[in-house]
């Protein structure tokens, strides 16, 4: 299973240093995460700032996992969404798109 999930936008000081800005931009963090179906193992395998999240931007961050993961010798069984708006763009753009034939 491949799950995005999303932090909150917040800045944080710490050291010296502040945490969550990007070009004095608060940013937000795509963590992709996968999770075994014969184990209890759940890891997160990438954590990817960005400060916008577009259904675009996420559907190239899944497909490349997706390949990424394939190529290393997974076997990807499902890839689950939330009802969040830029998810069901990804469903209804990218793959029900692509399944669609036309003739």
């Amino acid at each position: 299973m491949i799950d995005e999930v999303y932090t909150s936008q917040r800045v944080e000081y710490n050291g010296g240093k502040i945490y969550g800005l990007e070009n004095g931009q608060i940013t937000k963090t795509v963590a992709i995460m996968i999770k075994s179906i014969t184990s209890p193992s759940e890891d997160i395998i990438a954590l990817l700032p960005v400060i916008k999240i577009s259904p675009e931007l996420q559907w190239n961050i899944l497909r490349n996992s997706i390949k990424g993961l394939t190529e290393v010798g997974f076997d990807l069984v499902s890839i689950s969404f939330d009802n969040h708006p830029t998810n069901r763009s990804i469903i209804k753009n990218f793959i029900l798109k692509a399944q669609t034939k036309t003739f």
